[in-house]
Order: structure tokens, then C-alpha cells, then sequence
């Protein structure tokens, strides 16, 4: 069953933009392993799609270890208290799930159990997040990170391109003959690379192309 949903081409067109370099952080013990906040996703998607325009249900949140250990340089006694997290979102009629875990390790049992809940719920929420695209973490499990990048640069190359690919659509507009069309692509092949860089943009060039060419062929038989 194909799904339904609100997405209309200006909100596609938002979520295939890379992740802002700016939002990544970095954990600085350990592996180094790089991630965006749960605070940044939930602002993301609210700006994203609208306030009210989302719902996250948190399917369960249980624990799944609890151990008594020894805390700090005095080794006082205290828990270590792990949960793991199911969250299911609904975007515009879009449903997807996350699962995430947490951990927690205090003197207190209570802080524990406080800290894994809370993590483990956030990262099920960023996981989930995650499968509308790169803004919203997807990027960073590529190894390459080639989707992370400057995204004021990327809109101003988007600008660019779509301005390239009106001018390159009017010079097709004129072609008289295959040759014709032929030169046009031939002659601007600078400007099509910049267009090929954005996928929908490429395949409306594409299609203009292909179309001229059968008008003229047309026309010409």
C-alpha cells in the first residue's frame, strides 16, 4: 500500500539538504563518535514541519540491567541502571520508530533510573528522526560524510543551478533540429554538471532535453 502523507515538493526539497556542520558535536571521551542533540532534532523538526505538525509516542521505555558498583575515586557504592527505549513519530501521516538505550550510573538508584529512562527515550527519538534524512542525523552514518557540509552554501549553489537550468530549458526552447539540441548540451556542458548536482533538477533537464528532441524529430519526418 503506497503511503500517504502531507509532504508536499518544497518540504522534499528542505530534507534533502545536508546535515549543517554546525549542529554536530563531538563526544570527547572515548570513541570521539560525532551526533546531534535530541534538543537540536526536536528544534529541527519543529521548524521543519510545524508546531502541532508532529507527534512522538513512546511505545515502552523498560530496563534492561541493573548492577551494584563502586563510584568515584573513593569508590563509594552505587548502581549502574540501563533502559531501553521504543518511540514512534508521525509526520504528516508518516510513521516511523526508533529504538534507543541509556544508561545511568550514581549513587542514587533513582537518579539512575532517571538518567537511562531519559536517554534511552531521547535516542530512540533521534533514531527515528534520522530515517527523514541527513538534517536530521542520517549523514553522519555515512563514513565519508559526504552529506555534512555549509548549508547556506548549499542553498546558494541550489539558487544557482535552478537559475542555470531555466536558461539552458529556454535555449532548448529554440533548437531547430537534433544538431541543434546537441550543441546546446555540448556547449553549456559546465553548466550541466552544476545542475546534474541536485538530482530532480538534472532529471527535468533531462526531460526538456528528450522532449525538444522528439518535437523536432517530429517535425522534421
Amino acid at each position: 500500500m503506497k503511503e500517504e502523507s502531507g509532504f508536499n515538493s518544497s518540504l522534499e526539497d528542505v530534507l534533502k539538504k545536508p546535515l549543517d556542520r554546525s549542529k554536530i558535536k563531538t563526544l570527547e571521551h572515548g570513541s570521539k563518535a560525532e551526533y546531534i542533540t535530541g534538543y537540536q532534532v526536536i528544534e529541527d523538526a519543529n521548524k521543519t514541519f510545524g508546531f502541532g505538525e508532529w507527534q512522538a509516542e513512546t511505545v515502552y521505555n523498560r530496563e534492561i540491567s541493573r548492577q551494584e558498583v563502586k563510584i568515584g575515586k573513593q569508590q563509594k557504592d552505587g548502581y549502574k541502571v540501563g533502559y531501553e527505549a521504543k518511540v514512534r513519530i508521525n509526520v504528516k501521516g508518516v510513521v516511523r520508530e526508533g529504538t534507543g538505550a541509556g544508561s545511568g550510573t550514581f549513587k542514587d538508584l533513582f537518579d539512575c533510573i532517571e538518567s537511562a529512562a531519559k536517554e534511552a527515550e531521547t535516542d530512540a527519538l533521534k533514531r527515528a528522526f534520522r530515517t527523514f534524512g541527513n538534517m536530521f542525523g542520517l549523514a553522519l552514518y555515512d563514513k565519508e560524510k559526504k552529506q555534512v557540509g555549509d548549508v547556506e552554501i548549499y542553498d546558494n549553489q541550489l539558487a544557482a543551478a535552478e537559475i542555470i537550468l531555466s536558461e539552458l530549458e529556454s535555449a532548448f526552447t529554440e533548437c531547430k533540429t537534433i544538431d541543434d539540441v546537441q550543441t546546446v548540451w555540448t556547449k553549456n556542458v559546465k553548466d550541466v554538471v552544476k545542475v546534474k548536482q541536485f538530482d530532480d533538477l538534472y532529471t527535468k533537464l533531462l526531460t526538456t532535453k528528450n522532449n525538444i528532441k522528439k518535437r523536432v524529430s517530429n517535425a522534421g519526418s
